[in-house]
């Protein structure tokens, strides 16, 4: 559940998400979750920055973040095919408030992983999935490319990384 402080956003707040180059914009479509995770500042103004056609899911700090997207990812009766993740980062791994995602952690999620998209791809094998991820410095070096290199082979995705964080 989203909180409700709409009174505490400003507009600049409610539209300050990186731009993305894809078919779907991050403020359309019913194809779409974006997941944030609540150590992200002014993430409530996020959350209400989200197109109503797509599904928001706000991460539960207590509660495992791959566990959490995998389990969300399965149980809206819907495939979806772009899949939105707003996280700090640092090179190379996704800083979850419960905890990091990184190589080192990799092993544990391969088989959640590869399930992500099986829905979409069954209905719709054409169409490539696409994983964005907003958060500062991932893919800033080697290690970080090919983590998210192995994230997109894992998926199945085309895995897509936003240079800068949203800002609010």
């Amino acid at each position: 559940m989203i909180p409700s402080h709409k009174s505490f956003c400003s507009s600049n707040d409610m539209l300050s998400l990186p731009p993305l180059q894809s078919n779907n914009s991050l403020y359309t479509g019913d194809d779409m979750l974006v997941v944030i995770d609540p150590g992200v500042s002014n993430y409530d103004c996020l959350a209400m920055a989200i197109s109503s056609k797509a599904e928001v899911v706000l991460l539960d700090p207590h509660e495992d973040a791959i566990s959490q997207i995998t389990a969300a990812l399965h149980s809206f009766n819907k495939p979806f095919s772009n899949l939105h993740i707003i996280v700090e980062c640092v090179p190379g791994t996704l800083n979850f408030t419960y905890g990091d995602f990184s190589f080192q952690t990799l092993k544990r999620y391969v088989n959640q992983l590869q399930k992500w998209f099986v829905n979409t791809t069954s209905k719709s094998p054409q169409q490539t999935p696409q994983v964005f991820i907003y958060g500062r410095q991932v893919t800033t070096n080697e290690v970080g490319r090919q983590f998210m290199d192995t994230l997109a082979w894992l998926t199945g995705a085309s895995v897509v990384t936003a240079s800068t964080y949203p800002q609010t």
